[in-house]
């Protein structure tokens, strides 16, 4: 009953991952591949990100999709120094 209630709604498909990383940073992707997400659930993207001595400490990135044939995208910023212990 539950993958017919799926089949039902609207799913988010056509899902992209993009990485902007500053140079001499690298992300690995170890989550499977997304193709679709249905109402009422949720998926994780874990990355490893590797830094080989770039100066730079931003990066971003973008999650693309396609809900009910409309295409939308959420960016995620980030900075790549660790934060000072406040206490």
């Amino acid at each position: 009953m539950q993958s017919l209630r799926f089949a039902l709604q609207p799913a988010v498909e056509d899902i992209s991952v993009s990485w902007d990383l500053p140079k001499g940073v690298t992300a690995t992707i170890l989550s499977p591949p997304i193709t679709a997400i249905f109402q009422g659930q949720r998926s994780l993207i874990y990355a490893q990100l590797a830094r080989q001595s770039s100066e730079a400490t931003d990066g971003s990135v973008t999650v693309k999709y396609s809900l009910a044939g409309h295409p939308s995208q959420n960016q995620l910023h980030f900075n790549l120094k660790p934060a000072e212990d406040s206490g």
